[in-house]
């Protein structure tokens, strides 16, 4: 399972490419309670024609929870 660390926290992250090493990127993110298998049935069409990144947004799926409270923004 590949794992990113990015300012203390570590991030799961797939990457799908059967374009090949010259197609543009595409970055999936997954939404609220779900994780980067929400994109698997999207992924074979995608992938065709991107290198496809796709993660765990933090504290979903296999990434960490961040070590501290969240502030909501008013």
């Amino acid at each position: 399972m590949p794992l990113a660390e990015v300012n203390g926290t570590r991030i799961h992250y797939r990457i799908d490419a059967t374009a090949g090493d010259n197609a543009p990127w595409l970055v999936l993110s997954n939404s609220l309670g779900a994780d980067v298998s929400m994109w698997t049935p999207n992924i074979e069409a995608f992938a065709q024609h991107y290198r496809v990144v796709r993660y765990d947004t933090r504290g979903h799926g296999h990434s960490d929870a961040p070590p501290r409270p969240l502030r909501s923004i008013s």
